[in-house]
């Protein structure tokens, strides 16, 4: 069997059995369930990109234009998260309102968090797996410090380090998308290297 076969086959086998409302053509965010499988490296920005919609094609969804929520120095003219996922408005697997549009997305009032902010297959991140790559500020802007913060435009698992955003508890004050930059870019480093993806972008 081809992979293509594969792939299908497992995607077809569990859309199949999803719960009626992750079924809702207006899922269109969710968190990845496990990462790239070389820490900080994650073939650049295409390569993260493909990853979130490998995880969505095997629950149904690899019709949607999936992106990753990253920032990227690029080749001397910055990407920046925010203007990589489109217009919003975006809901998770359960239906849930998580933001209407970018503004509400970066603002004091979105519905992005530990309990809403679930992966494709509906689940909550684990506590030990909650600092989200992102590379950004708090706007969802490539974060400007003194070092790298994107693990090399997200090339390297061996060189700079990782902006990563946290998932805390509602009402927690965490920042979803820019709390702090990992000491490294190995996979031990990067407290799980899940991503934020976004679809319809």
């Amino acid at each position: 069997m081809t992979r293509t076969a594969l792939i299908l086959g497992v995607a077809l086998a569990t859309f199949a059995v999803q719960p009626l409302e992750a079924q809702q053509a207006s899922f269109n965010f969710f968190v990845t369930s496990q990462p790239r499988t070389d820490g900080g490296n994650l073939r650049g920005l295409n390569g993260a990109d493909q990853h979130c919609d490998f995880l969505a094609y095997a629950r149904g969804y690899g019709d949607m234009n999936w992106r990753a929520y990253l920032s990227s120095p690029g080749d001397g003219d910055p990407v920046h998260a925010r203007d990589r996922i489109g217009s919003g408005p975006w809901y998770n697997f359960n239906g849930v309102l998580i933001a209407e549009d970018s503004d509400h997305l970066h603002g004091p009032d979105h519905n992005l968090s530990a309990e809403t902010a679930l992966t494709e297959r509906g689940e909550r991140v684990p506590e030990d797996a909650r600092a989200i790559l992102t590379g950004s500020d708090t706007e969802g802007r490539l974060f400007e410090g003194d070092s790298d913060a994107t693990c090399q435009g997200w090339s390297s698992n061996d060189s700079g380090g990782a902006r990563v955003g946290h998932l805390g508890d509602q009402n927690e004050g965490e920042s979803w998308n820019s709390a702090h930059t990992t000491s490294g870019c190995a996979p031990e480093d990067l407290g799980g290297g899940l991503m934020y993806c976004f679809g319809g972008g």
